[in-house]
């Protein structure tokens, strides 16, 4: 399991420890939310389940709330509000839909779960590039309405990771000057820091974060306009956050995505390349430095972006992509095989592209 109170940043695939279950969410092709999941004493993932005749106009992003056993899924519908519906223990099916506040978005939210609290926090931006959230809290009577957050103007999805040393939520994107930039939230703070700038490289796309209780690392990847890496980290031992450093020489069609896993101290980040080709690098206790790309799933070629989930049962890091057959295919390296598997389709119902 995740180590005690730290949180979980959502996807498009989440990992939950009851029954050792994972679930995919996509839009079909009539952009309805659709989704999978495997758990243990399954012969296989499940078919592509419904979700009613809610029409999606981004990617759903999903969170695992353990207080509850909560799945919540949160998505901008074709009027663009930002809308939610969830499934937890005690109930036969998935809420209705419902909008959470006023103010309409663009692009796809992003979502963190803080156990302290038993609080989930979404984060989108307005047609102006504006941040905005709203918070559920065991003390908050319900959603609140999108809330402002410090001036900015987002040319990027914001993307949020959440820090139990402290108590922080940290929210990251690209401004309009292509510039990797964040605030934050802590205990002990009256409001939001103002957005400030990491590096001095320009990037394009969405960034991706993920936190590591060792140190106390917080990383930020990202990719240039000629689609090479750079990450910038800070952690207990540094004076603040470092410039944006160079990875290994990659060429990625796709904005990088990463994960954190436990055993090793590993960090291994994903990727689009060039030639349409999942590519990954990884960071561990044991190794050097990055190591370099490697091409994963042989001739198999995807759209999109990928997505990553981690599963401490079995050491399991597993990897979803679109297919050019618009199937959702996966990948998946564990302690009991020798590499990554090959390529496997899950059904054959075709899912929307990925935002």
């Amino acid at each position: 399991l995740p180590p005690a109170g730290v949180g979980v940043a959502g996807g498009r695939t989440t990992w939950h420890s009851v029954g050792n279950t994972t679930q995919a969410f996509a839009r079909g092709t009539d952009n309805k939310l659709i989704h999978t999941y495997l758990s243990d004493g399954m012969s296989g993932w499940s078919q592509w389940l419904p979700h009613g005749d809610q029409q999606l106009a981004s990617d759903p992003v999903a969170i695992h709330k353990t207080a509850g056993n909560v799945t919540e899924v949160f998505a901008r519908d074709t009027a663009n509000r930002l809308i939610h519906t969830y499934f937890g223990d005690g109930m036969s099916s998935w809420s209705p839909w419902a909008v959470i506040g006023t103010t309409t978005i663009t692009g796809t939210p992003a979502v963190v779960y803080k156990p302290t609290g038993n609080v989930t926090e979404v984060f989108a931006r307005t047609s102006a590039g504006a941040a905005v959230h709203s918070y559920i809290a065991d003390d908050s009577g319900g959603w609140s309405d999108l809330l402002p957050m410090p001036a900015v103007t987002l040319a990027s999805d914001p993307v949020a990771v959440y820090k139990p040393t402290g108590n922080v939520t940290e929210v990251f994107g690209r401004d309009s000057t292509n510039h990797l930039i964040h605030t934050y939230l802590g205990d002990g703070m009256n409001g939001w820091s103002s957005w400030a700038a990491i590096g001095t490289t320009t990037i394009t796309g969405t960034p991706s974060v993920i936190y590591k209780p060792t140190g106390n690392v917080t990383e930020a990847f990202a990719r240039t306009s000629s689609g090479a890496a750079v990450h910038s980290y800070i952690a207990d031992n540094t004076p603040g956050w470092s410039d944006l450093l160079p990875m290994p020489a990659v060429t990625l069609a796709s904005d990088p995505v990463a994960v954190y896993k436990p055993t090793g101290n590993v960090t291994e980040v994903f990727g689009r390349d060039s030639t349409n080709h999942l590519t990954h690098t990884y960071l561990a206790d044991n190794t050097p430095g990055w190591s370099t790309w490697d091409a994963i799933g042989g001739t198999t070629t995807i759209t999109g972006t990928p997505s990553v989930v981690y599963k401490p049962t079995g050491n399991v890091t597993e990897v979803f992509a679109r297919d050019t057959n618009a199937h959702l295919t996966h990948t998946y390296l564990a302690d009991n095989t020798p590499g990554w598997s090959t390529w496997d389709a899950i059904d054959t119902t075709p899912i929307a592209p990925t935002n």
